[in-house]
C-alpha cells in the first residue's frame, strides 16, 4: 500500500475523530493562531510586498495560466496537494520565508507525464518507492520564498542536488566536475600508457 492508499484509508476510518480533534483544536487555540497571523503577516509585508513589486509581470502571467488550468479536484487528488501546501505553510512560517501556496495550485503545475523535468525519471511517492524518486517542490530562486511562479515539482533527487544553490552555481559546479573527470580520464590514459612502454623497455631489456 502507497502513501496516498494509506492515507486515504486512514482517513476513512478515523474521519470523525480527526474532525472533532481538528474542532476541539482550533477552538482551543483560535487566539494563539490569531496572535500568530497576525505578527507572521506584519513581519513579511514589506518582503512580500516588495516580492510582488519586483516580479510583477511574471506573476500576473503565471496567475493567468493558474486560472486556465485550474480545475476542481476531488477530494482524494486534492488532499494530497493540499497537505503539502499546509506541510511547506508551516515549514515557510517556521524560517520566516514568504509563502503563497494552495493546493489548487500545487496540483497545477505538477508535470502531467509525472516525470522529474530536470532528471527526466518518473517520480513515485509512498513507502515502498525510492524515496530520491518521491515528488519534492524546489523553490526556483532559493531567495525568493515558496510563492506562485517560484516554484517546481522535481524528485527529491534533483532537490537534493541543487539544494540552495542558484542555477549559475549548479552550472559552474557541474562544468568543474566535468573538466575535472576529463582531466582525470586522461591522466589515467597517460598513467596506463607510460606503465605499458615502461613494461615493453623492460620486457627488451631481459632478453
Amino acid at each position: 500500500m502507497d502513501n496516498a492508499e494509506y492515507q486515504k484509508e486512514y482517513y476513512q476510518k478515523n474521519k470523525e475523530r480527526l474532525a472533532e480533534y481538528g474542532k476541539e483544536y482550533r477552538k482551543e487555540n483560535k487566539e494563539r493562531k490569531a496572535e500568530y497571523d497576525k505578527e507572521y503577516g506584519k513581519e513579511n509585508k514589506e518582503r512580500r510586498k516588495e516580492y510582488r513589486q519586483k516580479n510583477k509581470e511574471r506573476l500576473t502571467e503565471y496567475q493567468k495560466e493558474y486560472d486556465k488550468s485550474r480545475a476542481k479536484p476531488t477530494t482524494e487528488v486534492y488532499r494530497y496537494f493540499g497537505e503539502r501546501a499546509s506541510k511547506l505553510k508551516i515549514k515557510s512560517r517556521k524560517n520566516k520565508i514568504l509563502y503563497d501556496l494552495d493546493g489548487k495550485y500545487l496540483q497545477s503545475i505538477y508535470p502531467e507525464d509525472g516525470k522529474c523535468p530536470a532528471l527526466n525519471v518518473e517520480m513515485k511517492a509512498g513507502y515502498d518507492s525510492d524515496w530520491r524518486l518521491s515528488p519534492s517542490v524546489d523553490r526556483i530562486d532559493p531567495s525568493g520564498g515558496y510563492v506562485r511562479g517560484n516554484v517546481i515539482w522535481v524528485s527529491w533527487l534533483a532537490n537534493c542536488i541543487k539544494t540552495s544553490a542558484t542555477p549559475k552555481q549548479i552550472i559552474t559546479v557541474g562544468e568543474f566536475y566535468k573538466q575535472l573527470e576529463a582531466e582525470t580520464h586522461l591522466h589515467l590514459h597517460l598513467n596506463v600508457l607510460n606503465a605499458t612502454i615502461a613494461s615493453k623497455k623492460e620486457e627488451s631489456l631481459t632478453r
